[in-house]
């Protein structure tokens, strides 16, 4: 483990001589005491901050967000959301253990199941992350410790409201302390498929009740909330992770490659999936088909998770996303080229397959009569191998 004083030594540029080591997740450490997670921030934000900053240091700080995601995941979205627009340039650096070590972290980051809650309301306990070390050393007592989350202004999302609930369990799992609700969208669960009848104009938004009530609690903070924040980062870093998901250099196309595997078996909810999906319209042959098959794959994972999806009484909130997947591929349909219409029918026919015929023609039946032309399309060419592939048709613009 290292002293407090190496974080202070890291000025030092004779340290820039020094081997990179690429450390295992289960052989990063936690820190000590307080002092030196905030010596450790500190040099996170001035080195990775600085595109032009020392390499070593660089390398040194991801390691430092590693064992922030690993032993206190509240900080590492803080330090995390007000870097992140610098730190995604390091995914793409030209210095290759730069670019690998920053694709690990963000590999890890997918893999911590703390971020990827499924149920509505959640007590995030010690035992809820994996690999918590106790360390008697900690300085529970450091106002440090106890910090808010940050309110950030340049993000989409932030935390509010949210204080320690305890002093106690200070080592591990950091949002051990608190306890998390949701907001609370109140549907009309007696007739879930009312607006998805073939004779109604659907507008999902209003069928909503955005009336959401918050707990200002000082011991809770809003799930939703922090859905968002999850959300705001992966929209942020997912198109970087694709770029390197494609590039000649193989070790760092691996690298790419395992976060998109891991991304794909998130199923926290349809937003990922979207996002995956829209990707695939993009000019590089490789970059569509990697956010393809991780569309796929992601699409398979959420859809087979009968926490998430229940094809015998879907919600409408499910009904809804299920309908914004459908609309994404309608759209990557009509551009008419092959290179993404083959992909949006299979993924159209697979959607189909996943969620039974019922479920599918109630969601077809919210769409306009030009949209469902152009879904009956896509589900026979799929129904046909897709031998006519030189005759994507745009149905959307007949009458």
């Amino acid at each position: 483990m290292k002293s407090e004083n190496s974080y202070n030594q890291i000025d030092d540029p004779n340290q820039s001589a020094k081997q990179a080591a690429y450390l295992d997740y289960s052989e990063l450490s936690n820190f000590s005491t307080s002092n030196e997670i905030k010596t450790a921030i500190n040099n996170i934000k001035a080195y990775l901050m600085d595109i032009n900053a020392d390499w070593f240091c660089q390398f040194e700080s991801i390691n430092d967000l590693r064992r922030l995601n690993k032993y206190h995941p509240k900080l590492f979205l803080e330090v995390l959301q007000e870097i992140l627009l610098e730190f995604v340039k390091l995914v793409v650096s030209l210095r290759s253990n730069i670019a690998k070590l920053a694709l690990i972290l963000l590999t890890e980051f997918f893999e911590n199941k703390i971020y990827f809650v499924k149920k509505t309301q959640i007590n995030f306990a010690e035992n809820d992350f994996e690999n918590c070390n106790n360390n008697d050393n900690y300085d529970n007592n450091n106002e440090f410790s106890n910090n808010n989350l940050i309110n950030n202004s340049n993000s989409k999302s932030s935390f509010s409201n949210a204080s320690p609930k305890t002093n106690s369990g200070a080592n591990g799992n950091r949002l051990s302390e608190f306890s998390v609700i949701s907001k609370s969208n109140n549907f009309n669960n007696n007739n879930r498929h009312s607006e998805f009848n073939k004779n109604s104009n659907f507008t999902p938004v209003k069928n909503l009740n955005t009336n959401n009530n918050y707990n200002n609690n000082q011991n809770h903070f809003d799930l939703s909330a922090f859905h968002n924040t999850i959300n705001s980062i992966f929209d942020t870093v997912l198109p970087y992770i694709l770029q390197q998901s494609c590039i000649m250099k193989a070790f760092l196309k691996e690298e790419a490659s395992k976060c998109l595997e891991k991304m794909s078996s998130c199923t926290q909810s349809f937003y990922f999936l979207k996002k995956l999906n829209m990707q695939i319209n993009n000019k590089n042959a490789s970059y569509a088909e990697n956010a393809y098959s991780s569309a796929q794959a992601l699409m398979q994972n959420l859809l087979s998770d009968s926490e998430i999806f229940d094809s015998q009484n879907p919600s409408n909130k499910i009904l809804i996303s299920l309908k914004d997947l459908i609309d994404i591929n309608i759209g990557l349909h009509n551009l008419k080229k092959d290179m993404y219409a083959k992909k949006a029918v299979k993924l159209v026919c697979l959607l189909k397959e996943l969620i039974g015929s019922e479920c599918f023609e109630a969601v077809k039946g919210s769409f306009d009569n030009n949209a469902r032309r152009v879904i009956d399309s896509m589900l026979m060419e799929g129904n046909k191998g897709l031998k006519n592939t030189g005759k994507f048709n745009d149905l959307s613009k007949k009458k």
